[in-house]
C-alpha cells in the first residue's frame, strides 16, 4: 500500500502510548490531568507526572514548564476529551485519587503529590525530602485503598454515523483498490459534503472542527500522520441548529473525533481475527503496538 511518509511528532507518539495503554486521567472537580510514562518492563511502569491546567496556561508539575511534552499532550487530551475521569476519596482536608492499585495522587488546598508503590514501598515523586502528606496517607488512608480504581465509565462516541460494511460493495471496492494503488487521498481542508440539513435549511460557511491542524490515520500496516490537514464542520442557518461533520465512510475511514481516524483495513483485520480465532481487542492492540514499535513508528 502506498502511504504518506510518516513523521509523527514526539507529542503525538507520547499521547498515542497514553491512549492505547489507558493511562490518561482527568481528576474530577479539579484542574488536573494525570498521565503515566512507560517502560518496556510492565513491572517498572510508574506514574510520571501530573499536569496542572489553569485558565490561561498549562503547567507540568514535573518539568515546571508549560511547553514540555507532557503539557502539550495534556492540552490535546483536554481539547478532545481523551481521558478517563476519576473521582476523589476525601479524608479530612486530603483528597486521594486512586489511578491504579499502585499509583495515587494526593491533593490538599495548596499542594499536589504523586505517589507510587514499588515492591510494597510507597514513594512521593513530588517531594525531594520527606513528604508529610505521604506519612498521613500511610497512617490514615492506606488501609482504605480499593481493589480497583474508582473509574467513572467514559463513553467515546464517534463523529462518523454511517457504518462501513464488512464486505464492500462495488463502489467501495473501487475506492479500496484505488487506495491500495495510490494511497489514501484526502484534501488538506476536509469538508462535509452535505448542502442542506434534514430540515432543508442550508448550511453556513464551514469552520474548523478542532482548534489545531493535524490528523492521524490508523491502517492495517501503518500510522499515517498528516500535520497540515484539518477537518471542518458546518452549522445550518435554521432554528434546528443541525451540525454537519465529515463522516469519512465514503473514504473507508471511521472518524473518531476529527483528529483520529481508523481505516477499513484495520477494522476488517480485527473483525476477521475476532470471528475466526476469538482474538480479544486488548490482545489485538498490544500486537499492533509491538509491530509498530519494531517498524520504528
Amino acid at each position: 500500500m502506498a502511504l504518506y511518509s510518516l513523521n509523527i511528532s514526539p507529542i503525538d507518539r507520547y499521547l498515542h502510548s497514553l491512549l492505547h495503554n489507558n493511562k490518561l486521567w482527568k481528576l474530577v472537580d479539579t484542574n488536573i490531568v494525570a498521565m503515566c510514562d512507560f517502560s518496556d518492563d510492565e513491572d517498572k511502569q510508574t506514574l510520571c507526572n501530573s499536569a496542572i491546567v489553569t485558565v490561561n496556561s498549562l503547567m507540568c508539575t514535573t518539568c515546571r514548564d508549560n511547553q514540555c511534552i507532557h503539557a502539550k499532550a495534556a492540552q490535546i487530551a483536554i481539547d478532545d476529551q481523551l481521558f478517563h475521569k476519576v473521582e476523589a476519596k476525601s479524608y479530612d482536608t486530603l483528597k486521594v485519587f486512586y489511578l491504579t492499585d499502585n499509583s495515587v495522587i494526593l491533593k490538599d488546598d495548596t499542594t499536589i503529590h504523586t505517589l507510587n508503590c514499588k515492591e510494597g514501598s510507597w514513594n512521593c515523586r513530588t517531594c525531594i525530602k520527606a513528604c508529610s502528606r505521604k506519612s498521613e496517607f500511610l497512617s490514615t488512608v492506606l488501609h482504605s485503598i480499593p481493589e480497583k480504581p474508582n473509574y467513572i465509565e467514559q463513553q467515546y462516541p464517534t463523529v462518523s454515523t454511517t457504518p462501513i460494511p464488512l464486505y464492500l460493495d462495488d463502489v467501495l471496492s473501487n475506492v479500496y483498490n484505488d487506495q491500495l494503488k495510490n494511497g489514501i487521498q484526502l484534501s488538506v481542508d476536509i469538508y462535509p459534503n452535505i448542502l442542506n440539513c434534514m430540515n432543508h435549511y442550508p448550511f453556513c460557511d464551514p469552520v474548523p472542527a478542532r482548534p489545531s491542524k493535524g490528523i492521524i490515520i490508523y491502517t492495517e500496516s501503518d500510522v499515517i500522520y498528516l500535520p497540515e490537514h484539518q477537518v471542518f464542520k458546518k452549522s445550518c442557518s435554521g432554528p434546528c441548529n443541525c451540525i454537519a461533520s465529515f463522516d469519512g465512510s465514503s473514504d473507508l475511514l471511521l472518524n473518531l473525533n476529527n483528529r483520529y481516524f481508523i481505516h477499513y483495513s484495520l477494522l476488517y483485520e480485527y473483525s476477521e481475527l475476532m470471528t475466526m480465532s476469538r482474538n480479544t481487542l486488548q490482545g489485538f492492540i498490544r500486537a499492533k503496538n509491538r509491530k509498530l514499535k519494531r517498524l520504528g513508528r
